[in-house]
């Protein structure tokens, strides 16, 4: 079999949620033939390098998409003022990423595949499915797209942060984007022959929305052996991208409120450190005030998750599931995780994570963990074992392989 891979970023195994979760779907492909990759960079990077691309011998294709947009979405970014940029986006009627897949950005992919006979092409997010449109009707491969999370849902909570930041006009902008996608998926989705999402209740709002029955990935890291804890005491970690808004706006809601209420409540030193890339010179300005330490690129995270006493997950909005909340987890630190945070995670208040919405709720089971030490390793043991049977990357692999698998080998047995 051979297989093309479209990404938005570069296939990882360790990094932000989307590399790990592109990398898990690329790795089920090579063990079932030869597999392809081209990035297309929407995010404004992509690394060179590929250790993951190395390993599974592949050599990865990038293309250039930035300053490449289709010409309409370029006259409706260039408009000076607010209001008009956001009517003529509203008009638009496409997600912003989709814009990226211009006429040279197709013909370019167009060129590197010309000569190249797929059995499947992988989309890796919905955003990516109208490069589908290089292979004529009829002549197409069998089509995946891993749509991941509720990209309407999603975009239309993330409106709802801006929201309660008083930004009036990234809150329209993303409501604009969240109908933008449920017009992109309800015309494209039905041209994929196979689907995945990260939740059953992301199947079940698919369902209901678009009459298809995508398959469940769940999200999974990569679970060491052994968990090695040396925690310092009364430390506090965040983990996450701050390229994407609900992290920012988690880390906004640390050293706004949260930070201060524990330490008022620790009555003693408590230290937080906070890891991801990109953060904004506000962010740092914020933290170097609050005394707290942000790590922009980190290699290896597990020394920092050894050395945690507590992993926070204040996330406000969002889809999915958090791969950074199953990572601490696997990693056996103790997490206190949002509703949101812990939403579709499966982990449980009480069982094995704490879960609490305010500055004063998480603060409170900030001191329990600390003051409790047995409950907390009860609870930790449970949330890795827990990651353990049911998310590990492995198992994800095999899964998506399966399915991947016995798709073609129903197509097949049609002809």
């Amino acid at each position: 079999m051979r297989s093309l891979f479209l990404a938005p970023s570069m296939p990882a195994e360790s990094g932000n949620g989307l590399a790990m979760r592109m990398g898990a779907f690329l790795e089920a492909l090579a063990a079932l033939g030869e597999t392809d990759v081209i990035v297309l960079p929407v995010f404004g990077y992509a690394e060179n390098d590929s250790p993951l691309c190395r390993r599974l011998g592949i050599r990865p294709y990038i293309v250039p998409v930035l300053e490449r947009a289709d010409t309409h979405f370029s006259i409706v970014a260039g408009l000076a003022d607010p209001q008009t940029r956001l009517d003529a986006f509203i008009r638009y009627a496409k997600p912003s990423l989709s814009a990226f897949l211009s006429v040279p950005v197709l013909r370019e992919i167009q060129q590197l595949v010309e000569d190249r006979k797929y059995d499947l092409v992988h989309v890796a997010r919905s955003y990516l499915l109208p490069a589908i449109d290089i292979w004529p009707v009829g002549k197409r491969p069998t089509i995946s797209v891993d749509l991941d999370e509720d990209d309407v849902e999603t975009h239309r909570r993330i409106a709802t942060l801006y929201e309660r930041r008083d930004d009036d006009f990234r809150a329209r902008w993303l409501q604009a984007e969240s109908l933008a996608f449920a017009k992109l998926i309800a015309q494209w989705l039905p041209r994929a022959d196979l689907s995945f999402v990260a939740t059953q209740q992301e199947r079940d709002a698919f369902t209901r929305r678009y009459m298809v029955s995508p398959s469940v990935a769940r999200n999974a890291v990569t679970v060491a052996p052994v968990a090695t804890r040396q925690p310092h005491d009364r430390s506090l970690l965040f983990v996450g991208g701050f390229g994407y808004f609900p992290n920012l706006d988690a880390a906004y809601w640390l050293l706004e409120a949260v930070v201060p209420q524990v330490r008022k409540r620790a009555g003693t030193a408590v230290t937080m450190t906070m890891v991801g890339r990109n953060p904004p010179k506000r962010l740092l300005v914020m933290a170097h005030q609050a005394g707290v330490e942000i790590l922009d690129s980190v290699d290896d995270l597990a020394p920092i998750y050894a050395n945690a006493s507590i992993a926070l997950v204040p996330i406000r909005a969002g889809g999915g599931s958090r791969i950074k909340l199953l990572e601490a987890a696997a990693h056996q630190v103790p997490v206190v995780a949002t509703t949101a945070g812990a939403e579709n995670s499966g982990f449980e208040d009480g069982s094995e994570i704490w879960i609490a919405d305010t500055p004063e709720a998480i603060a409170d089971a900030c001191l329990a963990i600390w003051k409790l030490p047995q409950e907390a390793s009860r609870r930790t043991a449970l949330a890795r074992h827990l990651v353990k049977s049911r998310n590990s990357r492995p198992a994800m692999i095999s899964a998506i392989r399966n399915d991947f698998g016995s798709h073609l080998s129903r197509m097949e047995a049609k002809l």
